[in-house]
Formats: structure tokens, sequence, C-alpha cells
């Protein structure tokens, strides 16, 4: 009878089927799980990728901040050595105004005395009547007196100018030679971290055919030959009722009967 062998085809494709939908419900399950660990990666590269970022950030910006404030205090340095400088060279040329000064008191002193000698020396001469040369040779030996007195004060006033010259130029030179010119750079990082990017993997089972496709081709591959010339036997007698039903006719019902029992035995054979 074709009623068992139906409802063994049932029964089949009901397993087959029930087994299908749970390998999809499963590979869904799966797809979402992957779908949730992937966002989960993605978040936490980001993360990771924006912290390193902002440390390197922070870096770069301490490094700029130290960087500053050496060229800070490099110019701090500077301005006080100029400071200093400035101060020893105006009292050099103090020092300097005031030994002139002296200097030039001394000489003054000098040639006043030496005038006065002079007039002194005239008057006496006027007042014993000498005149001529006589009175020449006492001009010319009180300028030779005078002369001798002041040379050395020149002269002094040449070293005093030549020395503090010498000063001024050591002065300058040190100062000069003692500045820092040099310059603090920043060792700043100009990378980027960026967040690598991952994807789901993917499941070709979620693309593959329906539950009921899986399960209409298990049941067909589970048929064994006897199973299907059962089946085709079945159909063939069924339609040679119904042939006979409807024409009266046997002889051509056996033979429509035989050519679907072939079609059918060649259509559910498989390998």
């Amino acid at each position: 009878m074709i009623w068992p062998v139906l409802i063994g085809l049932a029964m089949t494709y009901a397993s087959q089927s029930k087994q299908a939908a749970g390998s999809l419900e499963q590979l869904e399950i799966q797809d979402e799980l992957n779908k949730s660990n992937t966002v989960s990666t993605n978040i936490v590269n980001q993360a990771n990728a924006d912290a390193a970022n902002l440390v390197r950030a922070a870096s770069n910006g301490f490094q700029a901040a130290q960087a500053a404030l050496s060229n800070t205090q490099r110019s701090i340095g500077n301005q006080e050595k100029m400071r200093a400088f400035g101060d020893n060279y105006a009292a050099l040329q103090t020092n300097e105004v005031r030994v002139m000064d002296n200097m030039v008191r001394g000489k003054l002193s000098v040639q006043l005395k030496a005038a006065s000698a002079l007039g002194a020396l005239r008057a006496d001469a006027a007042a014993r009547g000498v005149g001529g040369s006589s009175a020449d040779m006492l001009r010319s030996a009180a300028a030779l007196q005078l002369g001798s007195a002041t040379t050395p004060l020149d002269d002094n006033q040449k070293y005093v100018r030549y020395d503090n010259l010498l000063q001024r130029q050591g002065l300058m030179r040190t100062a000069v030679n003692g500045l820092d010119f040099g310059q603090s750079i920043p060792n700043l990082d100009y990378g980027m971290n960026i967040a690598p990017l991952a994807q789901s993997p993917y499941l070709s089972g979620l693309n593959g055919p329906s539950p009921a496709t899986q399960a209409l081709w298990g049941t067909l591959g589970s048929m064994s030959k006897d199973t299907m010339d059962e089946l085709s036997s079945a159909l063939g007698k069924s339609i040679k009722s119904a042939y006979g039903s409807l024409f009266g006719s046997t002889a051509q019902a056996d033979d429509v009967t035989y050519d679907f029992g072939e079609l059918g035995s060649g259509f559910f054979q498989t390998t």
C-alpha cells in the first residue's frame, strides 16, 4: 500500500525539515554573536586608538612646554648677562671720566703754577731792569719747566684712554661669547593611530537553500530503490484506476500506467 510509504516520507521530511531549521537557527545565532563580537572589537580598537592619540597629543604638549621653558630660561640668562655687561661697561666709563677729570685738574694746576711763576719772574725782571735776551731766557726756562711737568700728564691721559679701550673690548668680547644662542626644539610625534576595522565572518549557510528545500532533498536522498519502485507502482495503479473510470479502456490504461511507472521510477531514482 502507498500510505505507509507516504507516511514514512512525511516523517522523514518533517525530521529533515526540523533538522535544517535547527541548523539555520544555529547559524543565525552564530551570525548575531559574530556581529556582536565585531562591534565590540571595533569599539575597543577605536577606544585604544583614541587613547593613544590623546596620549600622543599630551606628550607633544609636554614636549612643547619644556622647549618653551628652556628657551625662556635661556633668554632670561642672556638678558642677565647683557645687564651685567652694561653695568660693568658703565662703571668702566665712569671710572675713566673720573680719572681723566683728575688729570685735567692736575694739568690745569700745573699750568696755573707755571703761569704764576712766570709772572713773578717777569715782575722781578722788570723791577731789576732786566730785559732783552735775559727775559727771553727766563720765559724759555719757564716754558721748558711747564712742558716737563705737563708731558707726563698728557702721556697718562693717553695711557688711560688706551687701557680703557682694551677693557671695553674685553667686556664686549666676554659678553658676546657668554651668550647662549641655542634653541630648544620639541621632539614632537606627528603619528596617528587608526583603529583597525574588524568584519564579521561570512556564513555561507545563511544564503543557502531554505529548510523546506533541504528537507525535500534529504527526503529524496534517503529513499531506497525499493521504496521508489513501490511509490512509482502505487502512483501508476492510481492513474490506471482513474483513467479506467474516466474512459473505460483497460488496455490504454495499462499503457499509461506503464509509461508513468517508468517515468516515476526514473524521476525518483537517486545515485
